[in-house]
């Protein structure tokens, strides 16, 4: 009897922890939550990179692990499970040291290296003596109260322009009163690399577009890309792909492509624009029959090596206020003209940040090709082609005072304290995300880490997985795939 008993348990053990394994791999229940120190080794989670950002791990007086981060971005990455989840909550368990702005973003484009950032830490609302009415999980700050609800403000909106969003679309659709249809199609020669972003507005005329490009091959691969046309309900209303020329190896020259879109019966409206493709595809020249055409946030002027005999100027105007320039060549060090100011780029592979004291728009020049500048607006190439239909968008550097602006609003639900670490949660659906070997890319931004010389340490990185909760038939399929033989 007890030889027999011994014998059952000796069976039990193996197929009770394989049925252990399995639930928590099927997740019946909906969720599967990782939990991770940064100390531990985690099968889900990796270790936050690069290194040299980091101090490594450290503990505090009372055991706790943590990484101080040093320096702007840093990322992790997160492998998926065997079973297909909607949902990815992540949570950071963190000390801040006094940055106005922490955001985590999963990555959604590899084009663009572009992430959806969502808020963790907000020092900027978070510290505000300005007038304050929060509502479910939206806040809204005031220089001088005269709005006695955040549904009344939305309702009768102030000037754009006195308004600072954080997280937070307007719905109130922005519109020109008088705006008139350009007539005639305009022209921009320029070398703009890789990912671009414009926004444009219709009215009574088509949509159109004709963009000349290369492939410069500059690295090995593929080069291909997308052109996607976004209307103000985040709908996609055009989109269209080209390949790459064919030729996967480095430093061979394609000839000049082109794309034509000419689309009728568009309804008036912002429409935002996405010229999708590797650092090698190069846009030569754009003509457009819309008036407006201003880039968001980037200018990424190529180099024009093996193209022209010599570099390319290019003139811009922004009403960026917070800019960053980098070269990536050491034969195109410059100085860039931005408003009153020239801004000095002596060495390659080093970015340079300068604040545009100036009000308004600005023009800008850079004499050579090859440097990367990016801002907190928008950028056109042209005086008259220079529209903004967005309010100011709240980041670590905005002005308010500069700027003009009277009102926040910000959807922006706060951080749990917990003593020594502060939780945020950051929520993701995982069909939105770009998938590499079944892993997602996350990126924790701290932006002003270099201006405000304060760090952040992270204790913890959790994640759950979340997806509707299965019935009892859904639990039994899930379940058979596993058996050998079904």
């Amino acid at each position: 009897m007890i030889k027999r008993l011994a014998q059952l348990i000796i069976v039990l053990i193996p197929v009770t922890l394989f049925v252990w394994l399995l639930v928590i791999d099927i997740a019946p229940g909906g969720e599967f939550i990782v939990r991770h120190e940064v100390a531990e080794k985690s099968a889900y989670i990796n270790s936050i990179l690069p290194e040299d950002r980091t101090f490594g791990i450290q503990y505090n007086a009372d055991g706790d692990a943590f990484t101080t981060i040093i320096n702007d971005p840093v990322y992790f990455s997160v492998q998926l499970p065997n079973t297909e989840f909607d949902q990815i909550e992540v949570e950071l368990e963190f000390a801040n040291g006094g940055q106005s702005i922490i955001e985590l973003g999963g990555l959604v484009d590899i084009f663009s290296e572009g992430y959806d950032l969502q808020p963790i830490h907000n020092l900027i609302i978070e510290n505000s003596e300005w007038t304050r009415i929060e509502d479910s999980g939206v806040v809204l700050l005031q220089r001088v109260s005269n709005f006695l609800s955040i549904d009344n403000f939305l309702l009768n909106l102030p000037d754009r322009s006195e308004i600072a969003t954080y997280q937070f679309d307007l719905e109130n659709a922005y519109r020109i009163s008088n705006y008139s249809a350009l007539g005639y199609q305009q022209t921009f020669d320029v070398s703009l690399r890789g990912y671009h972003k414009y926004q444009t507005y219709i009215k009574n005329e088509n949509f159109n577009l004709e963009l000349t490009y290369m492939d410069m091959n500059r690295t090995i691969g593929s080069d291909g890309g997308v052109i996607r046309v976004w209307n103000e309900s985040d709908q996609v209303m055009f989109e269209t792909e080209f390949k790459d020329d064919g030729n996967e190896t480095d430093n061979q020259i394609s000839s000049k492509q082109s794309i034509v879109i000419d689309k009728s019966g568009w309804p008036e409206g912002v429409y935002s624009v996405e010229l999708s493709g590797t650092s090698d595809i190069f846009w030569r020249q754009i003509k457009t029959s819309q008036r407006y055409l201003t880039f968001v946030n980037k200018l990424y002027l190529g180099d024009d090596i093996g193209y022209l005999a010599d570099s390319k100027s290019t003139s811009f105007y922004t009403n960026s206020k917070n800019l960053s320039l980098e070269t990536y060549h050491a034969d195109a060090t410059q100085r860039v003209t931005l408003g009153a100011d020239e801004v000095k780029i002596p060495y390659s592979h080093e970015k340079v940040t300068h604040t545009v004291e100036d009000a308004g728009v600005v023009y800008g020049h850079t004499p050579a090709g090859d440097v990367k500048i990016t801002g907190d607006g928008k950028f056109s190439l042209s005086a008259n082609s220079f529209f903004d239909p967005d309010p100011v968008k709240l980041n670590a550097f905005t002005n308010l005072d500069a700027l003009g602006v009277n009102y926040i609003i910000a959807e922006y639900p706060g951080v749990t304290d917990g003593g020594d670490w502060k939780t945020a949660n950051a929520t993701f659906d995982i069909a939105e995300l770009y998938k590499f070997d079944n892993s997602i890319k996350f990126i924790i931004s701290l932006p002003a880490i270099t201006t405000l010389q304060e760090t952040v340490d992270v204790h913890a990185i959790n994640v759950i997985f979340k997806k509707d909760p299965m019935n009892i038939w859904e639990f039994t399929k899930a379940v058979l795939k596993y058996l050998p033989g079904i």
